[in-house]
């Protein structure tokens, strides 16, 4: 990824004179700013011994007993060119702005033996304002495509957060909505010229948007989500309340190892959650999440109804330079239907039959500091400890069906910073 941005403001000079110094000052009133972007993604799976019997087995793939590597490779490259105006109404309030900005994109990608080109152009808008008194914050945000394969789509946002009483705490509340065209992985077959990578002439032919083996693509509609939400903080309670509530129509999903299709009919999704932090001595403290998960209607989204997360830690300031905590963390989900996942088109794909069903994932760790140096350790999924056939890390969890996380695992950080 690379991103270079330079911008030129207009504004108003001024100084503050102190006893012996005088400060320069600028406020800027008007910024012309400029941003140019490139990121490339690419998405590969490759075997390079394949046996065609496992493949037919496994993934229920048919490959020829004489193919030697088995590669299907996505690359798209995304040049966006960024001019925004932003105007500060305030000298001294830079947290207060409004921003107008439009942008041309320019995606490229090579799929298969072709290539596809799309240019977009959108426009967009932002506004905040932190009041100087910190009680109000707002947030205001909008983007529509106006041309381009994504024309129509667009992303709409808006938040408040008050301060509840000075020291006591903070309410926030928002809406989010956003329209979308479904993933290039599951974008419909199309007819247009196409140029080979290698030749130099444009040819008419029928391509799906990806090199993976996906079918029953379709024209699917655009995708649209809603999000409202709340968070309320008592940092004196050492505690976080929020919720949201999702509105899913169109939905894109994987409903097969290599097929998709679209779940058009609305559905909604609830998600509530806490954190609390329990001071029980000194240095032992006990950190406590919890979320709960419902979804309406028959639709191809499978959650666990609850997860939970638990730490208990001893930690606290010692020797003066050593900052300290150590202690357990457990985290467990209610039993669901989790997505099966395809490893040939690297995607999770929904699916009814089977239950998974873990035991919690305890794990240990210390973490500390000592000034500029910084380590931690941990050993995990302890969980997995088993004595059926002598001692082993071998009773599993599944993140998927037939897909074992890992047995005990070990981990070791340092970041040692040096200062001149």
């Amino acid at each position: 990824m690379l991103l270079m941005r330079h911008s030129y403001d207009f504004g108003q000079k001024d100084s503050l004179v102190t006893d012996s110094v005088t400060y320069k000052l600028f406020y800027p009133r008007i910024r012309l700013q400029h941003t140019i972007g490139f990121t490339q993604d690419s998405y590969e799976y490759h075997d390079f011994l394949p046996v065609d019997s496992d493949y037919y087995k496994y993934m229920h793939y048919a490959i020829a007993t004489n193919v030697d590597t088995v590669k299907f490779n996505d690359t798209w490259r995304n040049l966006t060119n960024d001019f925004a105006i932003i105007s500060f109404p305030q000298k001294n309030n830079l947290n207060q702005f409004l921003k107008l900005n439009a942008g041309l994109e320019l995606i490229k990608g090579n799929v298969s033996q072709f290539t596809k080109e799309y240019n977009n152009v959108y426009t967009a808008a932002e506004y905040r304002n932190r009041t100087r008194n910190q009680l109000y914050d707002i947030e205001a945000s909008g983007k529509l495509y106006v041309t381009g394969h994504y024309a129509g789509d667009y992303s709409a946002y808006i938040s408040l957060q008050r301060s509840l009483r000075k020291n006591v705490g903070s309410l926030k509340l928002g809406f989010q909505n956003v329209t979308q065209t479904p993933s290039f992985v599951t974008t419909e077959f199309v007819s247009d010229s196409i140029r080979p990578v290698a030749g130099t002439d444009s040819v008419k032919v029928n391509q799906a948007l990806t090199s993976f083996p996906v079918t029953g693509i379709n024209n699917y509609n655009k995708e649209n989500i809603t999000k409202i939400f709340a968070v309320l903080n008592i940092p004196p309670a050492n505690l976080q309340l929020g919720g949201e509530y999702y509105l899913i129509s169109n939905y894109t999903y994987f409903n097969g190892l290599y097929s998709t299709a679209q779940y058009s009919t609305l559905f909604n999704v609830l998600h509530l959650y806490a954190q609390k932090q329990f001071h029980v001595t000194r240095h032992w403290n006990w950190y406590l999440d919890g979320h709960f998960q419902e979804i309406t209607g028959n639709s191809p989204v499978h959650l666990p109804l609850v997860l939970a997360r638990s730490r208990f830690a001893f930690e606290g300031n010692f020797f003066k330079n050593l900052f300290l905590s150590t202690g357990l963390e457990v985290r467990y989900n209610t039993p669901y239907k989790a997505d099966d996942y395809s490893p040939l088109t690297g995607q999770f794909v929904s699916q009814t039959s089977t239950t998974i069903s873990n035991l919690p994932d305890v794990s240990a760790y210390l973490n500390f500091r000592i000034k500029g140096f910084k380590g931690f350790v941990r050993v995990e999924n302890l969980n997995t400890i088993s004595f059926k056939n002598g001692f082993s890390f071998s009773n599993y969890n599944y993140s998927a069906p037939d897909y074992p996380t890992r047995g005990f695992w070990f981990r070791l950080g340092i970041w040692w910073s040096f200062v001149n």
